[in-house]
């Protein structure tokens, strides 16, 4: 069997417990590289970031991606490949997707992640996972509605 090296990525926005779980998954996958990576064209918003992920010790690199003119999607597909995705490399992107706990508050939540995964399905050798983030989840709850 040929040897396969495996890159994840973890698109994030900010540091908040809604990024906890899917670092852990992340972290918890036999890589050979991990990394959370934000694209942003905001310098204040990225420098509160890179604080708040050296403050709270995140033991996983943080990838800066800048944009000018705020798009999202184009950056984030060229840093994908960027990595050279390929045969004896597969590059896994995790996308965290906020769920709200109603249809219609859909509505409010940037779709963003839908769309990059769309876009990443395209690309021979990138696996895509979206992670569920329920807004109202509380620690220790199990409520399953």
């Amino acid at each position: 069997m040929t040897d396969i090296r495996i890159t994840v990525v973890l698109f994030v926005s900010q540091v908040s417990t809604l990024i906890a779980r899917p670092l852990a998954y992340g972290s918890s996958l036999a890589a050979d590289r991990f990394e959370a990576v934000t694209v942003s064209s905001d310098s204040a918003a990225t420098q509160r970031l890179r604080k708040d992920w050296a403050a709270l010790g995140i033991d996983v690199p943080l990838v800066i991606i800048w944009s000018e003119g705020g798009e999202f999607l184009r950056p984030a597909i060229k840093y994908v490949r960027s990595l050279r995705p390929a045969a004896d490399h597969s590059v896994l992107v995790l996308i965290p997707e906020l769920v709200a706990r109603h249809w219609y508050e859909t509505i409010l939540h940037n779709h963003a992640g839908a769309l990059l995964m769309a876009a990443l399905w395209e690309i021979p050798w990138v696996i895509v996972v979206s992670i569920p983030v329920r807004l109202d989840a509380k620690p220790n709850s199990q409520d399953s509605e």
